[in-house]
C-alpha cells in the first residue's frame, strides 16, 4: 500500500480571468516551511506531536494587501477582493475574501479548513474566520476565506503574504499536491455543486455526495484532471 495520497489542486474563478489568478497566487506551502526561524535551543518543528498534527496542513497566502470599507452603499476595497454576503449574525457583517482554491482526490480524504491559528495576522482582528470539512473525493467545489465580522466592526484588513486560511488532509498518509489547470469543464462542475445548495439549502453531506457519486460526476472529474495535470 502506498504511503502517500495525491491530493489535486487548481486555483479556482471566473475563467476570463484565472490564467491572471494562477500568475498572481502563491502555490499552497507546508506550515512548517512557514514558522519562524528557531534557536537552536529548543524546536517546535522536530516535536512529534506538532509533526503528527501538521503533516499535511498547507497554508494559504493572500496574495495582495486588502484594505475594505463598509458602508450603508456597500463595499469599497481597491482590488475588489471583498464582498458581502447574507449576515450570519446579527448586528455583524458577514463577507468573502474572493481568491477561491479546488482540491480533489481519487481515495477518500477529509479536508478541513481552518483560520490560520499558528500565525499572528491583521485579519483576526477584524471577525472571525469561518471552518468546515468536507470529502473531497465525493464533492468537487471551490473554497475560499468567509469571514464573520466582530460586531460593529465596519472595515477589513490583510496583508500581503498573510496567511488567510489553513488546508489540512485527515490522512496517516503523506499528502503530496499536484497541480491541475481548470478547463470550462471542471469549472462548470465546481460551480454546479455550489448552486445547488441553493435548491436543497439543509442537505446532508452524505445526500450530496450521494448526488455527486451516482451522477459519476468524481469519474468525470479525474478524467479532466489526467487531461489538465501541470505538474
Amino acid at each position: 500500500m502506498s504511503k502517500e495520497l495525491i491530493v489535486y489542486w487548481a486555483n479556482f474563478g471566473s475563467l476570463d480571468r484565472l490564467q491572471r489568478t494562477s500568475l498572481i497566487a502563491e502555490p499552497p506551502v507546508r506550515i512548517m516551511q512557514t514558522f519562524h526561524k528557531e534557536t537552536g535551543q529548543s524546536s517546535y518543528k522536530a516535536c512529534t506531536g506538532a509533526k503528527n498534527l501538521h503533516q499535511n496542513t498547507f497554508v494559504i497566502k493572500s496574495p495582495f494587501d486588502v484594505d475594505a470599507k463598509i458602508t450603508e452603499f456597500g463595499v469599497t476595497e481597491p482590488n475588489a477582493l471583498v464582498g458581502l454576503r447574507t449576515p450570519t449574525y446579527q448586528n455583524a457583517h458577514s463577507i468573502d475574501y474572493d481568491y477561491h482554491w479546488v482540491f480533489f482526490s481519487e481515495e477518500s480524504v477529509e479536508i478541513v479548513q481552518t483560520s490560520p491559528y499558528m500565525h499572528q495576522t491583521k485579519a483576526s482582528a477584524y471577525g472571525i474566520q469561518a471552518s468546515g470539512s468536507y470529502d473531497i473525493s465525493q464533492w468537487f467545489r471551490s473554497i475560499n476565506a468567509t469571514y464573520n465580522l466582530h460586531p460593529g466592526v465596519n472595515e477589513f484588513k490583510v496583508d500581503k503574504d498573510e496567511p488567510i486560511f489553513y488546508v489540512d488532509f485527515r490522512t496517516k498518509k503523506r499528502v503530496v499536491l499536484k497541480q491541475f489547470d481548470l478547463t470550462p469543464d471542471l469549472y462548470n462542475l465546481a460551480f454546479a455543486a455550489a448552486e445547488l445548495k441553493q435548491f436543497f439549502p439543509f442537505e446532508s453531506l452524505d445526500t450530496l455526495y450521494n448526488r455527486f457519486t451516482r451522477s459519476n460526476r468524481h469519474k468525470k472529474v479525474m478524467q479532466e484532471i489526467r487531461k489538465n495535470l501541470l505538474d
